[in-house]
């Protein structure tokens, strides 16, 4: 295993209280005496992520990327480990809850939708902290932060 692969996590024992499953993927960062730093992501809310250092007995390789590969794309690693947590937040909204929008946005604003208006989400996944919300009374549906919405029963 080496710097920049993919892995995939096979034991999430001693990882619970971070909020990571197994079969999260990650890519390696750096490798230490067995511990690897590793960037995980939030198979729930894309473009989340987080760096933990693991042990090297709890990962399978998934597949080596090449170093031209990263080159193309210029990604500041160093960057975004500076500002990566240690730990996944559970997705508190899911498919089919019942929301209601407990702010006032622009973007909201612009589709109609004030603030306590009730709708249900339509996606289980989010999109840096975003899902997709279709309104009652509204024809189109509309990406929201989660932490605009209320789960309501």
């Amino acid at each position: 295993m080496k710097k920049f692969d993919i892995i995939k996590l096979t034991d999430a024992t001693n990882y619970k209280n971070h909020n990571l499953k197994e079969g999260t993927f990650g890519i390696v960062l750096n490798i230490e005496n067995k511990k690897i730093e590793t960037m995980f992501f939030n198979p729930q809310n894309k473009g989340d992520y987080m760096v933990l250092k693991i042990k090297s007995s709890e990962v399978d390789l998934v597949e080596h990327l090449d170093e031209n590969f990263l080159k193309k794309y210029n990604i500041d690693f160093e960057k975004l480990t500076k500002n990566a947590k240690n730990f996944f937040l559970p997705q508190e909204i899911k498919l089919f809850d019942r929301v209601k929008l407990v702010c006032d946005k622009e973007k909201c604003k612009k589709y109609g939708i004030d603030r306590g208006e009730i709708g249900i989400v339509i996606d289980d996944h989010a999109i840096m902290n975003n899902v997709e919300v279709d309104f009652v009374n509204h024809e189109s549906t509309i990406g929201v932060n989660i932490n605009d919405l209320e789960k309501i029963s």
